[in-house]
């Protein structure tokens, strides 16, 4: 039985680079694992549709080494191929998990068309890399960005370690519990424990807390209570990542955060990211 705050309905931003294949994949088991349903979401960047149309624009022949008008129509073909190929993809990755998807295409800014339906989805998942978010925007910037949008969940894959634990920052706050949460079901499908990093904390407040972990988890999903190595607890549990072997970061965000502090510490990790806030779900 899905936790409460589970996600009904997860956006996936989708490409058609093998990190996209990648991503389509974990979104999909993310999907099953809380029996949620997956729109594949295929963004048309306008900015390179407006330069293939224009006439004073160039493109280099790589072929020739020559310069010629590009071919506006030919353009637009090539991203009805893409648009198709991830579109199969999104199906592969389906398939095996028999969760129920959907698929469309719109234009303009990826993270526009995001923000935009944040108030549809539960759960919006992108990339890490090269092209994941068209033109030159930052992965930080992007994820700042959608952070202070309100959406409940946000999903960043990134590099998955096999059998490695799930890392769940947490403060004692709704959206700590709320990410431990979610964490719970996943450590459990993928059979990994769950490690819970804890701020700097007196022996007589830990106690408490981790009763309250142990209570919230169950005895069926095994967990390692550990203490942050810093005071900031999102940055740490980042850089706790970057030492020891992490299969998904998850960590709580709130409307009143510093989301860009959230964001940096996201940008700096390889491992895939999970924020999730109190309202998700609800």
């Amino acid at each position: 039985m899905s936790p409460p705050l589970a996600p009904r309905r997860i956006l996936l931003l989708l490409d058609a680079s093998p990190e996209g294949r990648a991503c389509a994949t974990a979104t999909a088991e993310l999907a099953a694992a809380f029996e949620a349903e997956v729109e594949g979401l295929f963004v048309e960047d306008t900015e390179a549709l407006a330069l293939a149309h224009h006439p004073a624009c160039r493109q280099l022949d790589l072929l020739t080494g020559r310069l010629r008008a590009p071919d506006g129509p030919e353009f637009e073909r090539r991203l009805r191929v893409q648009a198709q190929r991830v579109r199969s993809a999104l199906s592969a990755a389906a398939r095996p998990h028999g969760i129920a998807w959907s698929f469309r295409v719109a234009r303009g800014s990826a993270v526009d068309r995001l923000r935009e339906a944040v108030a549809e989805a539960d759960m919006i998942t992108i990339r890490r890399g090269t092209g994941a978010l068209g033109g030159d925007t930052t992965l930080e910037n992007a994820v700042a960005s959608l952070l202070s949008s309100g959406i409940g969940q946000l999903f960043i894959h990134g590099q998955v370690r096999s059998h490695a634990p799930v890392v769940v920052a947490y403060d004692g706050s709704e959206g700590a519990r709320a990410a431990l949460s979610l964490a719970g079901p996943i450590a459990l499908r993928r059979r990994v424990r769950v490690e819970v990093l804890l701020p700097e904390t007196s022996e007589g407040d830990r106690g408490p807390i981790v009763s309250t972990i142990a209570e919230q988890l169950e005895t069926r999903i095994d967990f390692e209570v550990l203490a942050a190595p810093g005071p900031d607890l999102a940055d740490a549990s980042a850089g706790w990542t970057e030492l020891h072997p992490c299969s998904l970061l998850v960590l709580p965000n709130a409307t009143d955060a510093d989301h860009r502090v959230l964001a940096s510490a996201a940008a700096r990790v390889r491992c895939p990211v999970l924020f999730v806030e109190r309202s998700a779900g609800e």
